[in-house]
């Protein structure tokens, strides 16, 4: 018998703007680099595995909208992330570690994943890129995102026990 863990949340995508300045030329490539990053993103997304090892980081996770449905992708869409996990407190850090490589491969402005744990209650995770980032992706300048700000509700005691 195991104790199950929510596991819900979602990854912004990012989003250029559309600050053109009235440049027509400045306002295209804005245009060209969020089908850019929306295309990047669902490929990424596709190509995760159908089935993955303990603890799963798996394609049928995750759910989004299309990129041209404007009533529910105002600027940018969310990325939705959803799973009933068996006993994932022993392996959150494992899991953690593969949802931020995950995050390396993709274009995205936040991320915030809430796990209902049975045995610690529930506690959140956001993730940030640095806002030298932000200032490129406004510029239509596109990198991949290699380090960012993270944040938990974990104690320091319950994040020595998911490290275990």
């Amino acid at each position: 018998m195991g104790v199950a863990t929510r596991l819900l949340g979602y990854i912004e995508e990012a989003w250029p703007g559309l600050a053109g300045d009235g440049d027509p030329v400045r306002m295209e490539q804005l245009l060209e680099a969020d089908r850019l990053i929306g295309r990047h993103n669902e490929s990424v997304l596709r190509a995760l595995k159908a089935d993955d090892s303990w603890p799963p980081l798996c394609r049928p996770m995750f759910a989004w909208p299309p990129a041209d449905s404007p009533m529910i992708t105002y600027k940018n869409r969310l990325i939705l992330v959803g799973a009933s996990l068996k006993n994932l407190e022993g392996a959150t850090r494992n899991w953690l570690d593969k949802f931020e490589a995950l995050l390396r491969r993709l274009y995205w402005e936040s991320a915030f994943i809430r796990c209902e744990f049975g045995l610690y209650g529930p506690h959140e995770f956001r993730w940030r890129p640095p806002e030298s980032w932000v200032k490129e992706l406004c510029l239509a300048r596109l990198s991949p995102i290699q380090e960012w700000s993270f944040e938990s509700t974990l104690q320091e005691l319950e994040k020595e026990k998911l490290h275990e």
